[in-house]
């Protein structure tokens, strides 16, 4: 199937927008680990109960488990820590972030579904929907926006077929419902 250079750019914008977010989590996550780390072992290095002054002036104390049973768990979550963090090293070095769209939301209301109001099928409808996706950058004087996908007036959307399609699906898609923008919603989110 023959793609045009529009619709290959659109899929390889998406995936590398994706991929660098991807990326800027797993970094942000192995400064996390790191600073977890770096919290336990202090409070680990402190005998149990006690208080040690700070390294320098202005630092602030470092206290010490509140019993022996905390202190073998927090020994615990270390070496959790530890690995999960040597994990994270792996995939940064190798350049694998794990990547899905809308995942961390949705995944929270999977594993709550009272408390986000929803069924399991509803749950299912919306992970599918989250992966759909479909994007082109605008061009100026173009009719409508752009060739790939437009817009009119009243709302209804055309997008062009991919050469390889188009003897199935004509030229272009009409979708059945026309679409309308909140502008306003759009030009906050630019901002932010």
């Amino acid at each position: 199937m023959y793609s045009s250079s529009r619709w290959a750019g659109a899929i390889t914008r998406q995936a590398i927008d994706q991929f660098q977010s991807g990326m800027r989590n797993l970094y942000a996550e192995e400064m996390d680990k790191k600073a977890a780390i770096s919290t336990v072992k202090a409070r680990l290095a402190v005998p149990v109960g006690e208080k040690v002054a700070g390294k320098h002036k202005r630092s602030k104390p470092v206290y010490g488990y509140e019993s022996s049973s905390t202190w073998f768990q927090k020994s615990r979550r270390l070496c959790v820590l530890e690995t999960e963090l040597a994990e994270v090293m792996e995939r940064i070095d190798a350049g694998h972030p794990r990547v899905v769209c809308g995942g961390s939301d949705l995944w929270r209301k999977r594993n709550n579904l009272g408390e986000a109001g929803i069924t399991e099928a509803q749950w299912r409808r919306e992970w599918d929907e989250s992966r759909y996706f479909l994007t082109a950058d605008g061009e100026t004087g173009k009719l409508f926006g752009n060739e790939t996908i437009r817009v009119n007036q009243s709302g209804e959307v055309s997008i062009k077929v991919p050469a390889g399609l188009a003897g199935k699906y004509g030229g272009h898609l009409v979708l059945s419902h026309p679409i309308s923008f909140n502008i306003a919603a759009h030009a906050a989110m630019l901002k932010t």
